[in-house]
């Protein structure tokens, strides 16, 4: 049963991950890393050690997610 809700709070991370996708798509620039903290993205750049960092500075006691804004031409399952 753990396992079971380990994989479903996983399902719901990417599904929120996906979304934050498709918004700041329009938004942010392609090619560039994004820091997130819920629903919030709290920063962005080209070197993800770096937005990390930045993030761990900002919020120092939240837990940031890091994805990569995709390209026009990149194709999302």
């Amino acid at each position: 049963m753990e396992r079971l809700i380990k994989k479903i709070d996983l399902i719901f991370v990417l599904a929120i991950a996906f979304a934050l996708f498709v918004r700041a798509s329009g938004v942010l620039s392609a090619s560039k890393w994004i820091a997130t903290i819920g629903k919030k993205v709290v920063a962005e750049g080209d070197d993800a050690e770096a937005v990390y960092k930045e993030t761990k500075n900002k919020y120092p006691g939240k837990k940031p997610s890091l994805a990569k804004i995709p390209t026009g031409d990149t194709l999302v399952l």
